[in-house]
């Protein structure tokens, strides 16, 4: 491997996204979409009859937009401190 994908692994272990996709392999369902599946009636026995690709496949949808949701406020609130700094110092 070239010195640029082993810094590219390094910062992926350092900001949480090299083990992102773990829980999608043990299969195992976030919070969030358990909580959705109880406010559908039925949905978590559809959920339950798919195919351990295809519910790999919604586990991993469900984990990739929760962590560009939290990685779009990150930078969001980055931006703001940023800025009211700069307000407040001039």
């Amino acid at each position: 491997m070239a010195p640029a994908g082993f810094k590219s692994v390094e910062i992926a272990q350092q900001n949480g996204s090299w083990n992102l996709l773990d829980e999608v392999e043990a299969l195992v369902i976030p919070d969030d979409l358990t909580q959705a599946f109880s406010r559908h009636e039925g949905s978590m026995e559809y959920f339950s009859g798919l195919s351990k690709s295809i519910k790999k496949i919604v586990v991993a949808i469900a984990i990739v937009a929760i962590y560009s949701i939290l990685l779009i406020f990150s930078i969001l609130f980055d931006q703001f401190t940023s800025y009211f700094q700069c307000v407040l110092i001039t």
